[in-house]
């Protein structure tokens, strides 16, 4: 068993060479050696933290899980893991599937290409998508008409709190990881960024009253994946928490950038509501705030016994 220092010194010893690679023949390795260890040598995130990984996209039609057919960039991370595993994170669209209505209203913030909005809209599930990289938000818009997804709305915009509204803010997209574009300017970029620039930010309320969905017929779940941004996107969707109540699945990510008054109003939003770490099947398990979770959800008291 190699432990994580050794694989860190192997990956930068490995990756001025990787990063030569074309990425169609890293997809093909990771894709027939299959161990976990090789595929991550050869994720161009993983590449991209030692050595400068060439940021040009490389397009990809690939089938996945659930039948459709979607256009992945292959030199990124996202599109690299769903390349070789006809996958992406299946946590929200497995908690969805659990707990969907007729009238619910899937709200996709931080959508990236679709990987996750593209599943749940083929569930018949009217989405809403956020999504303000507008690389990524090409894709989004080329695998909705590969698709021919119908009920599903695409904003090009960054969500964020009360007072951001109606401003620009500076998104950061790192190479490999255009996925993990970030409006935190002292995150993790890797070796380098593929570039920076403007995004406009509203607010969840902002966004869902101008679209008429401030009434309690809605019943929302939401999901928020925006690399450290996650409480100020909810506390500029305070009243659509404490309307509509919905079950959110969001990544934890504690940070010495996050005040004391963030970390307070974070629990003020919430009130009634239970939290814990999540797998991808859905297993709920303990929460601590200030530990990092890929996958967390927020669940009313009131709704958790749909995850009994």
């Amino acid at each position: 068993m190699v432990n994580d220092d050794h694989f860190r010194l192997i990956l930068k010893l490995t990756s001025p060479i990787t990063s030569k690679m074309n990425p169609n023949l890293r997809v093909k390795i990771a894709q027939i050696a299959r161990h976990p260890g090789i595929q991550t040598l050869l994720d161009p995130n993983s590449i991209n933290l030692y050595s400068n990984i060439k940021g040009k996209q490389y397009l990809k039609e690939i089938k996945y899980f659930d039948g459709t057919q979607l256009l992945v960039d292959i030199n990124e991370m996202v599109g690299f893991r769903a390349a070789v595993k006809g996958k992406w994170d299946l946590t929200t669209f497995n908690i969805v599937s659990k707990i969907k209505k007729n009238n619910t209203i899937f709200i996709d913030i931080g959508a990236h290409i679709g990987t996750t909005s593209i599943p749940i809209a083929n569930l018949g599930i009217k989405v809403i998508s956020f999504e303000p990289n507008l690389d990524s938000a090409q894709l989004l818009i080329k695998n909705i008409l590969k698709n021919n997804i119908q009920d599903i709305i695409l904003l090009p915009l960054g969500l964020g709190s009360k007072k951001m509204s109606g401003k620009w803010k500076i998104l950061s997209a790192p190479i490999g990881n255009i996925a993990g574009s970030t409006l935190i300017t002292q995150w993790n970029y890797g070796k380098r960024l593929s570039g920076k620039r403007n995004v406009f930010i509203s607010t969840l309320d902002e966004c869902l009253l101008l679209m008429g969905l401030m009434s309690k017929s809605e019943d929302l779940i939401i999901k928020i994946d925006v690399e450290g941004f996650e409480r100020d996107v909810m506390s500029g969707g305070t009243k659509a928490i404490r309307l509509h109540r919905p079950v959110i699945v969001f990544e934890n990510n504690p940070s010495k950038i996050q005040s004391n008054e963030n970390t307070s109003r974070f629990h003020q939003i919430f009130s009634n509501y239970e939290f814990y770490s999540v797998s991808e099947n859905g297993v709920l398990n303990t929460f601590d705030l200030k530990i990092r979770y890929e996958n967390a959800v927020a669940i009313p008291k009131e709704k958790i016994h749909f995850f009994e």
